[in-house]
């Protein structure tokens, strides 16, 4: 219970969630109330819902030995932090980078840059900077002007930030996990497993026998917990496994289990793979969208994917459920093709505040020739005019210039992998094209 997420303004600390699930511990939500239990399912913290938050109270001893540590803390809420800087001094480092004329960028709130001839890009998260430019010079002026006020720390270049393990060679960053997924995998007590070429098998999704439900699903979640983090940051490939195993935390299953096993017997094989950043300064952004329609046995749901790629390297990519039924292929390709142009939008304003602003429209591909026809027809018929709204909206960005929508042969849809489990071949296939390398 040392970790709790402390964000300034607020008049409470929050609990970080994710850090609870990586050191074993679940939380259980009622209506009403909530509680945070161990391993051996003891109720370490329970709480009251008030209005949209829950408000907690550590249980028994380990409240007695919270407040002898922590005075400043009230009886009815939970103020504990991550070793991180205090608010005022959080406030002083935005300050002074503020002076710096280095300026928020409006498509990320911890992204600042500063323009000119010589660039400079600087990464916020709570108190850990992380400062790219061009120029060693500027680095080293901008480290003493904030160290001025502020005691910093410079670990010169970049070898780990915020649990990524980072390499620079011959031009090109190489972003690794090996010492996470090891770790994870230890945790687990598979590190004598044996490896498998893909993370999820194709048939778990129509699996019947699902067998009976976890007594204690607290290892299970915390798993999960820990797929999910590989999967956003730094391990496109298992980007769908997570999801789709994140939806079964409710009332997991043996079945489940073992695929969640399954996972980790991948990532024990794939420990080492590193994403590639850069290698291609001249590529444009470009993406991949694609959707798996009615993949979901129980309900019917369709699967949102999508890869977008700029100089050389992934630099996002999403596997969602999508939120309603969709009535054929093509109108699940559609909402994919929908959520993949939001993203685009963002993305071009990320880049123009990085100083790289897309003057051309921004390609993405798509594998379903129909679809791709009838958006650029005007005619409205009686299976389509619910989907008007999104028809339009990504009409009007083709008209704008904003997207160009090119057809792509399914064999080459690396989106594929987003929207649902693949077999070896295929999945390895598309991890290279993805830029996952060993």
């Amino acid at each position: 219970m040392s970790d709790v997420k402390f964000v300034p303004g607020l008049a409470t600390s929050l609990i970080s969630v994710g850090k609870l699930v990586q050191k074993n511990l679940s939380v259980c939500f009622g209506k009403e109330d909530c509680k945070i239990v161990d391993s051996k399912g003891d109720t370490v913290v329970t709480g009251a819902r008030d209005g949209g938050l829950y408000r907690l109270r550590a249980a028994g001893a380990a409240m007695k030995a919270t407040e002898s540590r922590h005075r400043e803390n009230c009886q009815h809420q939970w103020h504990r932090r991550l070793g991180h800087r205090e608010s005022p001094a959080i406030e002083r480092i935005l300050k002074e980078i503020l002076a710096n004329g280095i300026k928020a960028s409006t498509a990320d709130p911890c992204l600042y840059v500063r323009g000119g001839d010589c660039k400079v890009y600087l990464l916020v998260y709570v108190d850990d900077l992380l400062v790219a430019s061009s120029s060693e010079g500027e680095i080293l002026k901008i480290f003493n002007s904030l160290n001025v006020d502020l005691d910093l720390t410079s670990l010169v270049s970049v070898r780990h930030f915020l649990g990524l393990e980072v390499k620079r060679e011959q031009g090109v960053f190489k972003i690794c996990l090996q010492q996470y997924i090891e770790k994870l995998v230890s945790n687990h007590g598979m590190s004598d497993a044996k490896g498998v070429r893909s993370p999820m098998d194709p048939g778990y999704l129509k699996c019947v026998e699902t067998g009976e439900v976890l007594e204690d699903a607290t290892q299970y979640r915390s798993l999960v917990g820990g797929l999910l983090y590989l999967a956003v940051v730094a391990r496109p490939d298992i980007a769908n496994t997570a999801a789709v195993l994140g939806r079964k935390c409710c009332g997991p299953t043996q079945c489940d289990w073992t695929a969640a096993k399954r996972v980790l017997r991948y990532l024990k094989r794939t420990s080492t793979y590193f994403l590639v950043a850069g290698g291609n300064p001249g590529q444009r952004l470009n993406g991949y969208s694609d959707g798996d329609w009615a993949g979901e046995p129980d309900n019917r749901e369709s699967t949102s994917g999508s890869v977008f790629f700029f100089g050389g390297s992934a630099i996002s990519w999403a596997s969602r459920k999508q939120a309603s039924v969709t009535l054929s292929s093509m109108e699940a390709e559609y909402v994919a093709l929908s959520e993949a142009c939001q993203e685009a939008i963002w993305l071009r304003k990320l880049l123009s505040d990085l100083g790289e602003a897309q003057t051309e429209p921004t390609v993405i591909r798509e594998d379903n020739q129909g679809y791709l026809a009838f958006v650029k027809s005007e005619r409205v018929s009686r299976k389509s005019k619910h989907i008007d709204t999104r028809q339009k909206f990504v009409q009007e960005l083709c008209v704008k210039k904003v997207i160009d929508l090119v057809y792509c042969p399914s064999d080459c849809m690396i989106a594929d992998v987003m929207t649902k489990p693949l077999g070896p071949t295929k999945h390895t296939k598309f991890c290279e094209d993805l830029g996952l390398q060993q």
